[in-house]
């Protein structure tokens, strides 16, 4: 998971070009610290390290905080 702040008035550009990447299959808006949640899929961890550089430079993005999530429990 990528959390995402950005600048109000390039939210919606931020947006559009988070789905363009094929490896998110989600983006969510969200309260509080950060503004959004993009959820990111990968073959490796190195290819997650360079889609995390890549969506980083995304004009309009401010910072960004990301979360490996090791095990789900339902």
């Amino acid at each position: 998971l990528m959390l995402v702040r950005a600048e109000s008035a390039q939210e919606a550009a931020v947006i559009a070009s988070l789905r363009g990447n094929p490896q998110v299959t989600a983006v969510h808006h969200t309260t509080g610290r950060w503004d959004l949640i993009a959820e990111i899929q990968t073959d490796s961890l190195s290819s997650f390290n360079r889609i995390v550089g890549a969506l980083r430079l995304i004009d309009g993005v401010t910072a960004t905080e990301t979360n490996l999530l090791l095990d789900s429990y339902e």
